[in-house]
């Protein structure tokens, strides 16, 4: 569908240095970084992520400045009546049609280089029509989306690994045995050149700051603005894949400022203090694991944890990882068809927490009821869904 919408206009995926980037967790942050990387040193930049916080136009930006609101009429009126005309058993979806808007506004924009987040596993994603990326990152392989991807780590990485394309370069942070041995079994067959940061890299950590030892560079006493260990491994992922396109000289200099100034909403981001309130967009599993490990790093006296999650995951395993360690249980709604109904979510939170647990049909109702009993040495967390946290950063 979305090679018949783009056809008209001589195919602009295939005239762009693509960065395609997959993967379960880490795909926005790490995108996010090799943007600020780039941009840093003077290359115009065009980064589509999904979904968007608050804003549609977050979802397309070029060296950081969103999309305006004209453009997106303009380019609608351009799309739209060629999407009309395809006659298909399914129709074009909102995701066929946004990444159709990015890939011609970033050709008519002339960017140097176009980062792409994956939408969902990578094979049959709508971005993955370009015929040969300058680079596919394949960040890590969990459980999600398992009706559409697999019930396997094998399976779902399968999905993921089809934006590998012949003779080009591949970056993963994977180091599970299982995905990874698909990973390079695909690579192989697609005489794909890839890079295993594990097998490369080194990172030492020390405070706020680490060290990176990649193919040719070492960067020491990086400070990077993003929290939580996963995103120097992140950064890490960024910097490997961009040694291994090899298209520039990487300056140091460079290098540390992009690190410092990186912004990417929504993941462990600090909205206030005195108490502490910070939201994430933890949503299956393995973001869950990631953020119950980052939250141990803040001092707090009781953690109050707010929870909004789509009907379609893993609740469970979720909440497994993540209740436990609240003091307080708060459970909302976000206003989307599929987010989970609340007393769903509260027989799943039973399993993992006695006693009193609060709910509140409006995201609103519930951060605030948080905030009002929070001790200025309490942490209050909002997390389990991305959507839910665009409702969640209105509110604060």
């Amino acid at each position: 569908k979305i090679e018949r919408l783009l056809l008209p206009f001589d195919n602009p995926q295939d005239k762009l240095n693509v960065i395609h980037i997959a993967g379960t967790n880490g795909k926005g942050s790490t995108a996010a970084i090799i943007e600020s990387i780039l941009i840093e040193h003077g290359f115009k930049v065009g980064l589509y992520t999904s979904p968007h916080l608050i804003r549609f136009n977050e979802r397309i930006r070029i060296n950081r400045k969103e999309i305006e609101d004209y453009e997106i009429v303009e380019y609608t009126k351009r799309l739209k009546p060629i999407a009309e005309k395809i006659r298909l058993k399914d129709p074009v979806t909102f995701f066929d049609f946004t990444t159709a808007m990015a890939y011609l506004y970033f050709y008519d924009n002339k960017v140097d280089f176009a980062i792409l987040e994956v939408g969902l596993g990578g094979r049959l994603d709508s971005t993955n029509i370009v015929k040969r990326p300058k680079i596919a990152i394949i960040t890590n392989i969990s459980k999600e989306h398992e009706q559409y991807l697999g019930a396997s780590l094998e399976e779902i990485a399968r999905e993921k690994c089809g934006i590998i394309k012949n003779g080009i370069k591949v970056v993963t942070g994977e180091n599970k045995d299982e995905p990874l041995k698909v990973i390079k079994e695909i690579s192989k067959a697609h005489n794909a050149e890839l890079f295993i940061f594990d097998e490369i890299c080194k990172i030492n950590i020390s405070d706020d700051f680490f060290n990176y030892r990649g193919l040719k560079y070492n960067f020491n006493n990086l400070k990077l603005n993003l929290i939580g260990y996963h995103q120097i491994r992140n950064s890490g992922v960024a910097l490997l894949s961009l040694e291994a396109m090899d298209e520039f000289q990487l300056d140091e200099k460079m290098v540390r400022e992009a690190l410092k100034s990186v912004k990417w909403e929504g993941r462990l981001e600090i909205i206030k203090k005195e108490p502490f309130f910070v939201i994430d967009g933890a949503h299956n599993p393995d973001g869950a694991r990631v953020l119950s490990e980052n939250l141990k790093r803040f001092k707090y006296k009781k953690l109050i944890l707010i929870l909004s999650v789509m009907s379609d995951k893993n609740i469970d395993e979720i909440f497994r990882y993540l209740i436990p360690m609240a003091d307080i249980v708060v459970l909302t709604k976000a206003e989307i068809d599929r987010a989970s109904d609340l007393d769903e979510l509260e027989k799943f939170a039973k399993i993992y927490k006695k006693g009193k647990i609060y709910k509140f049909e409006k995201i609103s109702d519930a951060i605030n009821f948080s905030l009002d009993i929070a001790d200025k040495n309490d942490l209050v967390c909002f997390t389990g869904s991305l959507y839910a946290i665009g409702d969640a950063k209105k509110v604060a």
